[in-house]
């Protein structure tokens, strides 16, 4: 059980961990404007490289738990919310960038569910972005959702 509320914790972390801030480079703060969806696909073929991770965890990981996530970002504030969460109520929370490069950010903000600040990378490929997720640090991808 001590596993699923790790695992449990850091998808929470994800959903506010995601911001956006006015400061960084034209390219990336275009880039990351609109609503993102975890890939699922991309996120297991890089989970299922990663040594180390309990055949029970993967076997979780494998079950639909990934593919979900919708992160919703505009200039100075983000969310999210479940695909198939049918009582859907949107709260936008602020961020700071705290450091950029090419093709990364790194974030700071507010974590109301570990009460705490946090910071998190994501990183830019292709089309999608992704960060470290789980105490295994395999990618997590999320690529834009069309609608």
């Amino acid at each position: 059980m001590a596993e699923w509320d790790q695992m449990k914790n850091c998808l929470i972390a994800l959903l506010f961990a995601l911001v956006l801030q006015p400061a960084c480079s034209k390219e990336l703060e275009t880039q990351m404007l609109g609503k993102w969806q975890s890939n699922e696909e991309k996120t297991l073929d890089d989970m299922r490289k990663t040594k180390d991770i309990p055949a029970r965890t993967r076997k979780f990981f494998e079950n639909n738990f990934f593919g979900r996530l919708i992160l919703v970002i505009r200039e100075g504030e983000s969310s999210s919310y479940f695909a198939d969460d049918k009582n859907l109520n949107i709260e936008f929370a602020p961020y700071e960038i705290i450091k950029k490069g090419d093709n990364y950010l790194i974030i700071k903000d507010f974590n109301s569910v570990l009460n705490k600040i946090e910071e998190q990378q994501w990183f830019f490929e292709k089309d999608c972005m992704y960060t470290y997720v789980s105490k295994w640090k395999f990618r997590e991808y999320f690529c834009p959702r069309n609608e």
